[in-house]
């Protein structure tokens, strides 16, 4: 379409040339006055014509480039939500999972096995569900939460306890986040935390009002960490978290006492 332009504004141009000379007749008869007017008038439409071409052009050139920042916004949306599938739904969780289920099996804990299977695949419906929205209700969020850990706890032999404290001021059914937020923190201080550690191990999950924002606290009672190796500890995972929440994630461990990790999202 450039291309059909460009060749037409040339064409203009040529045309105009062959009007103002082939005129010349005409111009002998006029005053000087009279050939003035006439040549401005001509030189205004001209010139309108090609502003209004230059302005056509300029916002082609406009829309192909939102257009291209749009295509682009769209792959990196795709690509984020594709990585945060793929931290949502962790490797080691299902792999551990059917583990989990099979060994019950062989062990002869059909009851078990069933209850855990049964859990496992509500979990991942609501995974699935949940990947394609923006936010949930955090009633949701706590829901499938407590099914994660309820999994944990019967794959760990019950080495896990936890709790969970919601600010009474704080209603879940209406107050929206991110889907599984809180699930990789609670996975980390299992892992990272917890199971390292000989005896069993609590994990306390505190929900808080401040201002327009929610905070959330995820502390385990775990080996902890070195404050230098706290930067270490800042995987991609939690990078890709900050920015779905919009926020720093801050972490707070001493070894040999646990770590807390806690972040805030804005009240929707």
């Amino acid at each position: 379409i450039f291309s059909i332009i460009y060749n037409f504004i040339i064409e203009l141009i040529f045309k105009v040339s062959t009007v103002l000379y082939s005129d010349l007749p005409f111009f002998n008869r006029l005053t000087l006055r009279q050939a003035r007017v006439v040549l401005f008038s001509r030189g205004i439409i001209i010139g309108g014509v090609i502003y209004f071409i230059g302005y056509y052009l300029n916002v082609l050139t406009e829309k192909q480039k939102v257009s291209i920042e749009i295509e682009q916004l769209k792959k990196e949306k795709l690509s984020a939500q594709l990585e945060e599938l793929k931290q949502q739904m962790s490797p080691h969780f299902l792999f551990n999972s059917l583990n989990s289920i099979q060994r019950m099996y062989v062990e002869g804990n059909e009851n078990d096995a069933n209850e855990y299977m049964a859990d496992f695949a509500e979990l991942m419906r609501k995974i699935l569900d949940n990947s394609g929205q923006n936010t949930i209700s955090l009633n949701e969020e706590l829901t499938a939460l407590k099914l994660y850990l309820n999994l944990e706890q019967l794959r760990c032999q019950n080495k896990i306890s936890y709790s969970i404290h919601i600010d009474e001021h704080i209603d879940t059914h209406n107050t929206s986040v991110p889907p599984l937020i809180i699930q990789p923190f609670v996975e980390n201080a299992i892992w990272h935390g917890i199971l390292p550690k000989k005896e069993s191990g609590h994990i306390a999950i505190d929900i808080s009002q401040e201002k327009h924002q929610i905070k959330c606290a995820i502390h385990d009672d775990g080996v902890g960490f070195s404050p230098e190796l706290t930067t270490q500890h800042k995987s991609k995972g939690i990078k890709i978290t900050e920015q779905r929440i919009g926020n720093k994630i801050i972490i707070e461990s001493t070894p040999n006492q646990g770590t807390t990790v806690s972040f805030y999202i804005k009240n929707s």
